[in-house]
């Protein structure tokens, strides 16, 4: 699909430039990228098949990483659309064309949203949205100061915290997350929502609440 075959068959009409020469090597490249990919994948299908198990490839995708250089320096684009076919169980003349997403968009992967390109927008948004979640439920609840403090601790840190390590938040993005669950929290521990947080996050040791941030 990205290769001039009748081309690269002449040897007389292959190009001499150097970004000419580039391109050529890097649809050659993808092509042969993509072709062991599905050999790889169609590997696993048949050996799982065989020892009991399946690949749910109608839920399954795929990425196909593709770099743009501009003055010596990468910037990671979607590649020319290709199709992966993979066959599934018995129905070995039956071809499955397996989803491919963009090195772009945003994927659960156990209990972690995440994109090859390294954007966290779209995770931030999801843990900001469960924040928020948590605000509207705690303010229009009547439980008790223990309880409270139990729900943060106990239920919300656990959510918001467990994707923390595989993800790249500025300090600005997490207080901008931590925000709205103690707008909930505090007036539920008889606290003035504008305490300093100094008082909220500092140490028992000295006086302060000690809550996890």
């Amino acid at each position: 699909a990205f290769v001039d075959d009748s081309n690269l068959a002449n040897p007389s009409s292959l190009p001499y430039h150097p970004h000419e020469v580039s391109r050529v090597d890097q649809r050659m490249h993808t092509a042969s990228a993509i072709k062991n990919l599905q050999i790889l994948a169609q590997r696993w299908e048949r050996a799982l098949f065989s020892t009991g198990g399946a690949i749910n490839l109608s839920k399954s995708f795929w990425f196909a990483f593709h770099w743009d250089w501009k003055g010596g320096k990468p910037s990671l684009v979607n590649p020319p659309p290709t199709q992966l076919c993979l066959t599934e169980g018995n129905e070995l003349n039956n071809f499955i064309t397996v989803p491919q997403k963009s090195v772009h968009d945003t994927y659960r992967t156990l209990g972690v949203y995440i994109s090859p390109s390294g954007d966290t927008k779209g995770s931030y948004d999801i843990l900001l949205a469960k924040a928020q979640d948590y605000q509207t439920k705690i303010a229009s609840s009547k439980l008790p100061r223990e309880a409270a403090i139990l729900s943060y601790n106990v239920y919300l840190l656990p959510k918001l915290g467990y994707p923390l390590p595989a993800l790249t938040f500025t300090e600005a993005q997490c207080y901008t997350l931590q925000s709205p669950t103690l707008l909930a929290l505090l007036p539920k521990l008889q606290l003035n929502r504008h305490i300093a947080r100094s008082i909220v996050f500092g140490s028992i040791k000295y006086g302060s609440l000690g809550l996890k941030s």
